[in-house]
């Protein structure tokens, strides 16, 4: 099956609709009450996934390889399982500043970890991104259920690491847009405003992703990532 942002590029807007409109009344089709309005475009379309038999296959197989992650890690002494959950951090920490266009380094994430998992006083730096992703681990979170929770988990994470100029300047996110650019300067995203329409969405969003387990785990996942 073709993914329809494809078909959306080498069809009619006529021919587009026909195919989205007939995808959504397949028999398989899950839609999930979450609506984008993509850029340049008048019409809000509702998210949908049809579940074919190669995404079932690559759900039991991340399952599956996930099973066995879990047996080898019971199997480390606690040493190792420490070094494990250390590497880890500080490739995804390292990783998401990249992206987010933090200057950081694998070696001074290294040495915060180490900090905060020595319990050492003093300011550090990623300190209370790390101490999120160790309580993370622990299970000591909650899931969001408002969008309220949202800006606490931000605060929480961010505190000390933002200027307080920077920070989201809204009622819970921010007032004005945003965008995604490429390096040329290009805009290939336009966040939504005005803030009232980002807090509608978010609560439709932690409302699908706090529903029951109609929809396995990875699959909302991927979805709450894209909206």
């Amino acid at each position: 099956m073709r993914h329809i942002y494809k078909i959306y590029y080498e069809t009619t807007p006529e021919q587009f609709e026909k195919i989205y409109r007939s995808r959504l009344s397949y028999d398989s089709t899950v839609r999930l009450g979450l609506f984008i309005k993509p850029r340049h475009q008048a019409n809000l379309y509702e998210l949908y996934y049809v579940p074919t038999n190669r995404m079932i296959e690559q759900v039991n197989r991340l399952q599956a390889l996930s099973g066995t992650l879990t047996m080898i890690y019971s199997k480390l002494p606690p040493v190792a399982r420490r070094q494990f959950i250390h590497e880890h951090i500080v490739e995804e920490l390292y990783h998401t500043n990249t992206l987010e266009g933090v200057n950081s380094s694998r070696e001074e994430i290294a040495e915060s970890t180490r900090h905060i998992e020595t319990n050492k006083s003093g300011k550090t730096r990623f300190g209370r991104m790390i101490k999120s992703y160790l309580r993370l681990l622990n299970g000591e979170f909650a899931f969001p259920q408002h969008p309220n929770d949202i800006r606490k988990i931000y605060d929480e994470i961010t505190e000390g690491e933002i200027a307080r100029n920077e920070l989201p300047d809204g009622e819970i996110f921010r007032k004005d847009v945003t965008y995604v650019k490429k390096e040329t300067g290009d805009i290939i995203h336009l966040g939504i405003t005005p803030e009232s329409r980002i807090i509608e969405g978010m609560k439709d969003l932690l409302q699908f992703m706090n529903q029951g387990e109609d929809i396995p785990l990875l699959i909302k996942v991927a979805v709450g990532h894209y909206y």
